[in-house]
């Protein structure tokens, strides 16, 4: 793991094991990292959730959900608002995503007949 990976990390498992809710949580490490990418944000998420020395389910399911949380409203479809051909149903179930079709799908199905 890098030295600015590792950081992030760090704070973010601090911020978790603080006691911050996601966006809390979210405010906390873009403070302390103004330049920190969604990537990076929730790639330490996941390494977080695989790391064996966690084991509090609290700040599991606080990285979980802020890992999944800001990656929804970087795609734009939290809280059910569309954009780029995406809706989101009423399901909060990630499966229950459908995609709409767009130029860039149209005539796909048409080249594998």
């Amino acid at each position: 793991m890098g030295k600015g990976r590792k950081r992030i990390y760090e704070a973010a498992l601090e911020g978790a094991t603080a006691g911050l809710s996601e966006k809390e949580l979210y405010d906390f490490t873009v403070k302390r990292f103004q330049k920190v990418t969604s990537k990076k944000t929730v790639r330490v998420s996941v390494l977080v959730l695989s790391d064996p020395a966690v084991t509090d389910s609290s700040i599991l399911r606080t990285i979980s959900t802020f890992a999944v949380e800001h990656r929804l409203k970087q795609l734009g479809i939290a809280n059910g608002c569309k954009k780029n051909g995406m809706k989101r149903r009423s399901s909060s179930h990630a499966s229950d995503i459908e995609f709409g079709g767009d130029d860039r799908t149209a005539g796909m199905s048409d080249a594998k007949q």
